[in-house]
């Protein structure tokens, strides 16, 4: 059985050590399905490729969408409408504010927009009228990733066009 899991990397910072990554595993990198995704992104923005596992083949879709909320959301729809993914995932650089080193790999809780602020009209940063603006990671996909890393750190985060303070 295979699963599809999309990956959304905003720049070769953080791009390339994945594609090392991919090399020192030795997956077997494919590039000829997904044409689809060539129409939005790069040849060398996109990286396919086939991991053996156990019980199931996962094929990896790799964009390096740039940085920002709105390169990230592209990337995404651009995945799930291409390539039918079973998950999407979205990992990079950010700023930690507590307790967070470079390197580590930090799993989200909850996530709210930073920068959208509609506190003179009495709302919260981040609420939006009538929407959740506390949004939660899928409960399933956490608690597979606690399987494979359990001491994996967690915590809220933040999003938005400038440095979290």
């Amino acid at each position: 059985m295979e699963k599809i899991i999309g990956l959304i990397i905003a720049d070769d910072m953080e791009f390339l050590p994945f594609i090392n990554l991919i090399k020192e595993i030795k997956a077997e990198n494919k590039s000829e399905i997904y044409n689809n995704l060539k129409k939005y992104w790069k040849d060398d923005n996109v990286c396919e490729c086939l991991i053996k596992a156990k019980s199931m083949d996962i094929r990896i879709i790799a964009i390096c969408c740039g940085i920002g909320k709105v390169n990230a959301a592209m990337a995404t729809c651009t995945v799930i409408m291409n390539c039918h993914t079973d998950a999407v995932l979205n990992i990079g650089l950010s700023g930690g504010i507590h307790n967070v080193s470079r390197s580590d790999i930090i799993l989200g809780k909850t996530y709210i927009e930073a920068d959208f602020d509609l506190s003179p009209i009495g709302r919260k940063i981040g609420e939006k009228p009538g929407q959740e603006y506390i949004y939660k990671a899928d409960s399933i996909l956490m608690d597979k990733f606690k399987e494979v890393y359990p001491n994996i750190k967690s915590g809220n985060f933040g999003c938005g066009d400038f440095f979290l303070s």
